[in-house]
């Protein structure tokens, strides 16, 4: 008989929040210790002059995901500059009246990274819940692979949008012959 795997031993994504500003400071404090990833975009900044510099932006302010197991996450909270993690309000509160730890699935975080790793596509993030839309996947170019449901199929570059369980959604452009529409399987 398969011995009970223990839920305390799994490690999952959870967001904690810390403060405005600090997200690079405390992601650089939790990574000796944790997987950490900060979701953050490079862009160059024109002024009036024409002088550029390169910058970059936070894509969820005041946040930042921490890979790690229960037991870890309630260490990760000893920290002072971490406020608290994100709790699932759809989540039924428990007899203490507190709602569950909001868990980002690996899946998500994964194409979030990879949308990332495109340095041309300018991401956006979106507070709205999706509603139901097409889904789609990138055929050709710098997103190939991509999965994702439109948001917007305005001509010429619609909005194909990555939900993110508890942050949003991570939307970013691309050219109506990159994509192709997905079937959903019959059951």
């Amino acid at each position: 008989m398969e011995k009970p795997i223990d839920s305390t031993l799994l490690r999952h994504w959870y967001v904690a929040i810390v403060g405005n500003k600090t997200e690079k400071v405390s992601a650089q404090k939790l990574a000796n210790d944790y997987e950490i990833f900060l979701p953050a975009q490079q862009y160059v900044s024109v002024w009036k002059d024409g002088r550029r510099k390169l910058r970059e932006k936070i894509l969820l302010p005041g946040k930042l995901l921490v890979y790690c197991t229960d037991k870890e996450r309630r260490e990760v909270l000893n920290n002072h500059f971490v406020k608290r993690f994100m709790v699932d309000v759809a989540g039924r509160p428990n007899e203490f009246g507190h709602r569950p730890v909001a868990i980002v699935p690996t899946e998500q975080v994964e194409r979030f990274k990879f949308i990332l790793g495109q340095q041309d596509a300018k991401v956006e993030i979106d507070n709205a819940d999706l509603q139901p839309g097409e889904v789609v996947r990138v055929i050709r170019g710098s997103l190939m692979g991509l999965e994702g449901v439109v948001a917007d199929w305005s001509a010429p570059r619609p909005r194909v949008q990555i939900h993110i369980d508890h942050l949003g959604c991570a939307s970013v452009e691309v050219a109506l012959d990159e994509i192709e529409r997905i079937t959903p399987k019959k059951s």
